[in-house]
């Protein structure tokens, strides 16, 4: 798979589980994934949370959004085992 269709997966994994989202948050917080996109010179991070269904979206340390995520984990497990990249606890 070519890191462009990686990408491209990435990207529709995300947004289906956004809209997803079943409309509740919970106040956790806990992110154990993350996502990096640049644009132009600017990069952003989404922080996902699948425990409290919340995305966080920064540009450096500009909180600029709070998304509602739904789904689970698993498609983004997948991608860190497959590196091996420890998963969060």
């Amino acid at each position: 798979m070519s890191s462009q269709e990686s990408r491209r997966q990435v990207v529709q994994q995300l947004e289906k589980d956004v809209l997803n989202w079943d409309g509740n948050y919970v106040m956790c917080f806990n992110p154990r994934h993350a996502i990096r996109a640049r644009s132009g010179s600017i990069d952003y991070d989404f922080l996902l949370c699948y425990e409290c269904e919340r995305v966080e979206l920064y540009s450096g340390n500009e909180l600029l959004s709070t998304l509602g995520i739904g789904g689970y984990s698993n498609y983004f497990d997948g991608l860190l085992k497959a590196a091996n990249i420890p998963i969060a606890k």
